[in-house]
């Protein structure tokens, strides 16, 4: 049997088309396997890790998945853990998975308060719920900022190929940037007009993703 990758990184797919032949090639988010070909289940954007092929649906509305990173507020809490708003949905992050340290129930909003911003990942679902977990980096609670909502076709290019676009929006910006899969974007930075620098770099990014030079466009935006 022959292995072949028949689809490049950020390459626009349709419902049942072949992105993959071979068993080396895995299957991850909106794509199956059939025999031995992987097949996209939706019309969207391709992503690739290694050999494990995912697809970004063109439909803005995410859906959680085990494994994503994801920017959240807290909405409430109890004794037991919080929930946690991550758009247009509701996840759980009990008190076992916030933290390495012992957290008093009693002392819960010590830790974590409604209102707060946090960065985690999603590790497990239980019944229809997802869990989410802050324990380990770089999963924390993140100082209040600013949160710019993306479409999810976005992502790939505001992080860039190997991080670069996203690392020179922090170095240029001197900004504490961090992209969820829940198509959200937190930005932190004491000086203000670095914050709407940013947002207009990202929204920039979004309407003019395949412009040429567009890296040093946005650059040239956040040094002025």
């Amino acid at each position: 049997m022959k292995e072949k990758m028949n689809v490049k990184e950020n390459e626009k797919v349709v419902p049942g088309q072949i992105l993959a032949t071979g068993e080396k090639f895995i299957p991850s988010s909106m794509c199956i396997r059939i025999d031995d070909k992987i097949v996209s289940t939706v019309v969207g954007t391709v992503t690739i890790k290694d050999n494990v092929i995912k697809v970004i649906s063109n439909n803005n509305n995410y859906v959680p998945e085990i494994g994503d990173k994801i920017i959240g507020k807290v909405i409430s809490m109890n004794n037991y853990g919080w929930k946690v708003n991550i758009g247009k949905s509701i996840v759980e992050l009990d008190l076992r998975d916030a933290s390495t340290s012992f957290i008093e129930s009693g002392k819960m909003d010590k830790f974590l308060n409604i209102g707060d911003l946090v960065y985690a990942e999603i590790t497990r679902k239980h019944r229809d719920n997802f869990k989410i977990s802050t324990k380990n980096k770089p999963f924390r609670k993140l100082v209040p900022g600013k949160i710019i909502n993306i479409k999810k076709t976005s992502i790939p290019r505001i992080i860039g190929k190997s991080g670069s676009m996203i690392n020179m929006i922090k170095e240029e910006s001197n900004s504490n940037v961090v992209v969820g899969q829940n198509c959200q974007v937190y930005v932190h930075n004491d000086d203000i007009e670095q914050i709407f620098k940013v947002q207009e770099a990202v929204k920039l990014i979004e309407s003019d993703a395949k412009s040429a030079g567009l890296t040093e466009k946005i650059k040239e935006m956040l040094s002025k």
